[in-house]
């Protein structure tokens, strides 16, 4: 790989993870926002059956989805690097496929609404699936062109809106069918908004005889094989703990149990953005047959990843129950043990998203078909065996079982089918940067409540695990100096001595603008 394609590739990455962050953080504190003024304002049982609502969707929505939005980025992005006739054929043949697709799961919804005594809400959701499965295809065209921009204006032209008038809704005394049309909305302004840059950029022009080929066959194998892996995955990422707890608990188990789930995504969002970003890119490396992309950008990713995420989940899970009590209420508490098993297991699980990347990206999905086909199987089994006994806490441990074992069973295989390098020493130390502070703060925060403890675990533990890292120095290598260097260029002057000290603390050798070491 040469310099410069090596420099229009970090452009690339950088370029769409600064506006996939943006999005990111949008969705992540509008979906904060929104998870507490439903759950103040609903209460815990209208809270759990609008969690089961939307659980329904997202079932219905793997249907109508067919395994078509990770399809979408992988073959825009191929078809894109050929032609734009190519890609605007297969846009437009995927979106005509998508809106048949969910209007027919829209249809199903309705009429298991109308042999149920909810009804109405079950109508109302079943709208709200047609612009949200449309919207995941227009989102990935976006994603596969590489036009990460495109949806952060979405976002923040419809979401602060969407917020806004949630609040009043839910002032005013409005419940959860009011919520679902508000949603059904908010999605069908974000499809229009995506959709017509989209147009703007392929064009509407019709293609000549011979132009834009799609190879259909290839296509409709891959989507078949994703949409495999998806439904199987929604035994684990779609909870279907949800389904076991409404059968074996009650419905206000759902809320809790939801609620937890809901903050552990939103938690992971921003990390997972990174692997979101870099598969268009792994994709046309496997094009052009550069090997040695895939393998860097593997280690480099899992790396970066747990520098990300094991400090802040360490923390979330020190202060698990005051953020509970402070942003939900006390009501809510019991939901606090859930929160920290799921913490754990999602970090573990988000780190290692490089993995699952990279199969996608290299056409080796028939090994998560085989593994998500078993884990789902155990899953379930674990479902019935410890959601009868032990409630939100044995949907969290079956959930966290399932996710370790995906991660296990990845790496396995990447080793020894790929033979790519892991980040083993690093992201050991890292983790014994995370662990040792943490056990004071842990036994503070249960001496100290409420806010007060919360303000100096808070304050504390960030600059412990910052001394750590300056003593251990798990970031060394030439390309931690290189990749520091780079973001110091890309901020603003005035924040550099800032961000160096920054740097210098966490132990990476100080960097001058050009990357090379003082």
């Amino acid at each position: 790989m040469s310099a410069a394609s090596g420099k229009s590739i970090l452009g690339k990455i950088g370029k769409n993870s600064f506006f996939a962050s943006c999005t990111t953080v949008l969705s992540a504190v509008a979906g904060l926002v929104t998870s507490v003024v439903l759950a103040r304002y609903l209460g815990a049982e209208e809270y759990g059956t609008y969690s089961y609502l939307l659980w329904i969707i997202g079932i219905v929505a793997i249907f109508a989805n067919f395994g078509l939005p990770n399809t979408v980025i992988k073959y825009v992005a191929e078809y894109n690097a050929k032609s734009s006739e190519s890609a605007r054929t297969f846009y437009s043949a995927i979106l005509k496929m998508e809106a048949l697709l969910s209007i027919g799961g829209s249809l199903i919804i309705a009429v298991w609404g109308v042999l149920k005594t909810d009804a109405l809400l079950m109508c109302i959701a079943a709208l709200l699936l047609i612009p949200q499965s449309i919207g995941r295809i227009v989102s990935s065209t976006a994603h596969g062109l590489q036009l990460y921009e495109i949806t952060t204006r979405a976002r923040f032209l419809t979401t602060p809106l969407q917020v806004a008038v949630l609040w009043v809704l839910l002032v005013s005394g409005r419940g959860v069918a009011e919520v679902l049309i508000l949603m059904t909305a908010a999605e069908t302004a974000q499809c229009i908004i995506i959709g017509a840059a989209i147009i703007k950029k392929l064009g509407r022009t019709r293609e000549k005889r011979g132009h834009g080929v799609v190879a259909w066959e290839r296509v409709v194998r891959f989507s078949a094989s994703v949409f495999v892996i998806t439904l199987l995955d929604a035994v684990v990422w779609q909870k279907s703990e949800v389904f076991f707890l409404k059968q074996f608990s009650s419905i206000t188990a759902v809320g809790f149990y939801s609620l937890s789930y809901g903050l552990t995504y939103m938690i992971m969002q921003i990390p997972a953005t990174v692997t979101n970003v870099i598969f268009p890119v792994f994709s046309e490396a496997y094009g052009a047959d550069a090997g040695d992309i895939l393998r860097r950008g593997y280690y480099y990713s899992i790396k970066y990843l747990a520098l990300m995420l094991l400090p802040s989940t360490t923390l979330c899970g020190i202060v698990a129950p005051q953020v509970i009590t402070l942003l939900y209420g006390e009501q809510y508490l019991p939901a606090a043990p859930v929160l920290r098993i799921l913490l754990v297991v999602s970090a573990l699980a988000t780190i290692h998203r490089p993995i699952s990347t990279t199969l996608y990206s290299t056409e080796n999905q028939n090994f998560i078909t085989k593994i998500t086909l078993l884990l789902a199987v155990i899953n379930i089994a674990l479902d019935c065996i410890l959601i009868p006994d032990y409630g939100i806490i044995g949907a969290a441990a079956a959930n966290g079982a399932a996710q370790l074992g995906s991660v296990i069973l990845g790496l396995i295989f990447i080793h020894t089918r790929f033979s790519y390098p892991y980040p083993l020493a690093v992201v050991a130390k890292i983790a014994a940067c995370c662990l040792l502070p943490s056990i004071p703060f842990a036994l503070l925060s249960g001496i100290v409540a409420g806010l007060p403890g919360l303000a100096i675990c808070c304050c504390g533990f960030p600059l412990l695990f910052v001394g750590m890292m300056h003593v251990v120095k798990p970031l060394h290598e030439s390309a931690d100096r290189k990749i520091f260097g780079m973001m110091e260029m890309k901020i603003p002057p005035c924040c550099r001595g800032a961000f160096g000290f920054f740097t210098r603390c966490m132990g990476v050798p100080q960097v001058n603008v050009a990357g090379e070491r003082q």
